[in-house]
């Protein structure tokens, strides 16, 4: 496993703009990522983890939020339970120190190919689908504070939403953007296994989906053997690109 500067990662949180545009929902992570150079002091402290990419992602968020002198982190990963079912997790309880409220935030690091057959937006994992994401996150995650506020031990006052993510189209395709999609996303290419197009990469670990193409060690990774029974990033060390690349009965595998 590789260590990364905690400020490599960071950066590319930064650099990429948030995947999801929901009015009103966006204020945090646009508010705490602005300026957080100028707050920001563990130039060479690094980061090595084992942990799912979606918990690694939430660690990075705490860390910004921690730097910021204007909020604090109170309480994390809430599961809201009734009679033994769960209905839900809420991911951080912010509060604003200005305002004094609390803030329910919801977060998430999601990867995304355009399938022409099908004109969606579909996950590596084919059963991950944009839309359903986006539906959950809106119609059910940001509202856990208010639909099951008797189970919550804090007096929430509002929800926002902090993503991060990039997108991957076929060469050539004609693709149209959700009306929620962050126009500023990055965008790069997927390819199928045999198409014979594909450019030569080396495959990435997952802790490097999120870091920028120059912090990667390349040569090291050159090292590494694909397996590409399932879909994988992959990097161009041509281009310093990142690119996917999916099974052929992708995305029924």
């Amino acid at each position: 496993m590789f260590q990364n500067r905690i400020k490599d990662y960071i950066y590319w949180m930064i650099s990429n703009p948030f995947l999801l545009t929901v009015k009103g929902k966006n204020n945090l992570q646009n508010e705490i990522t602005h300026d957080w150079s100028e707050r920001f002091h563990d130039e060479s402290k690094t980061l090595t983890s084992r942990k799912r990419l979606g918990f690694l992602y939430e660690d990075l968020i705490s860390h910004l939020i921690t730097q910021h002198p204007g909020y604090e982190i109170i309480d994390r990963n809430i599961q809201i339970i009734e009679n033994g079912k769960t209905h839900g997790e809420i991911d951080f309880v912010v509060l604003n120190k200005t305002t004094d409220q609390l803030i329910q935030l919801e977060s998430a690091v999601k990867f995304y190919l355009f399938h022409p057959q099908s004109g969606m937006w579909i996950g590596p994992n084919a059963n991950d689908k944009l839309h359903l994401k986006y539906n959950k996150l809106i119609n059910k995650q940001l509202n856990l504070y208010r639909d099951f506020e008797e189970l919550i031990p804090y007096n929430i006052s509002e929800s926002q939403l902090w993503t991060n993510g990039m997108l991957f189209v076929p060469p050539g395709s004609d693709y149209q953007l959700p009306e929620y999609v962050n126009k500023d996303v990055a965008i790069e290419n997927w390819f199928f296994e045999s198409d014979e197009e594909k450019p030569k990469g080396v495959p990435l670990n997952k802790n490097e989906w999120i870091i920028p193409t120059d912090k990667i060690h390349s040569q090291l990774a050159m090292k590494r053997k694909s397996t590409l029974e399932k879909s994988s990033m992959l990097l161009n060390t041509e281009s310093n690109k990142k690119f996917f690349s999916v099974p052929d009965n992708w995305p029924t595998s």
